[in-house]
């Protein structure tokens, strides 16, 4: 057996799992509000091992809120590369908001209602994960209408503001009185009513 692999996978492995731990504990408890000990506890490991993987508690909150922006970009970036009408990829980008939104692992929260949000480093990370998911639909609005990067920019912009907002405005209501597939469709609706104004790409 080779000790070497079997030992770097172990290492990945409670990396993951403290990174969960800690997804849960910021989540629950806000960056404040968790302390090193209370992830190690968690795990029922001593607070220096965590150490061993994480230099600081600001490194490891960095660390948990790239997993949340992989899983947006993972998120949004799996619908726009499904073929069909742009009508569907409106429909399936939004809804996609929506579930990211309402998914248990509740990432949404530490890139759009954290405590660190005005953290200089948290703050820049959560720019990339936004401007890479804008910069995706953009470039699907272009090349659909041939407007120019800035306007599409813009435009994507608007799509990717206003699907994080309904989605967050919609889980606080009842979703017995307004259901995923209801909401997400009245905000792609009102959404594709402006996109299919502009003119296609010839």
């Amino acid at each position: 057996m080779n000790t070497t692999s079997t030992s770097r996978v172990s290492r990945e492995e409670r990396r993951e799992a403290i990174l969960d731990a800690a997804r849960r504990h910021f989540v629950s408890n806000g960056y404040h509000g968790t302390g090193m000990d209370d992830v190690a506890s968690t795990l029922g490991l001593s607070k220096p091992i965590v150490y061993q993987y994480f230099s600081s508690k600001h490194d490891l909150y960095l660390a948990v809120l790239e997993k949340a922006g992989e899983n947006l970009e993972e998120t949004i970036g799996a619908v726009l590369n499904q073929p069909g009408r742009n009508r569907d990829v409106v429909q399936a980008s939004v809804r996609a908001f929506f579930e990211f939104v309402a998914d248990d692992m509740q990432y949404y929260r530490l890139l759009f209602d954290s405590d660190m949000l005005d953290d200089v480093d948290a703050a820049e990370r959560v720019e990339g994960v936004t401007s890479a998911v804008v910069e995706r639909i953009a470039a699907h609005i272009a090349s659909d209408t041939g407007l120019a990067a800035p306007q599409a920019q813009v435009l994507a912009s608007s799509v990717v503001g206003a699907s994080e907002s309904a989605a967050k405005a919609w889980l606080r209501t009842s979703q017995s009185d307004l259901d995923i597939d209801t909401a997400s469709d009245l905000i792609a609706g009102m959404m594709w009513s402006g996109l299919r104004a502009l003119p296609a790409q010839p």
